[in-house]
């Protein structure tokens, strides 16, 4: 998990990032990663209650993206 919060005066932006990856192998037996990613933002005033529920949910975020199927690629 991936945590960045960016300030702008008196004004700022908070956002996680969840990445999943993944090997796949392609029609010619190369082998490739796949991202899979989650992302929530927040702004402005919104940030700090954003953060205090973030300690609570963050393990919850975590096993959805661990147990989630990446969609299959097709090249």
């Amino acid at each position: 998990m991936f945590i960045k919060r960016q300030f702008f005066g008196e004004s700022g932006r908070c956002r996680i990032i969840i990445y999943k990856y993944t090997q796949i192998e392609l029609k010619d037996k190369t082998k490739a990663l796949v991202l899979y990613s989650y992302s929530k933002r927040s702004y402005g005033n919104d940030v700090t209650p954003f953060l205090e529920k973030l300690k609570d949910s963050r393990n919850g975020l975590l096993n959805e993206m661990i147990t989630a199927k990446v969609p299959e690629v097709k090249l």
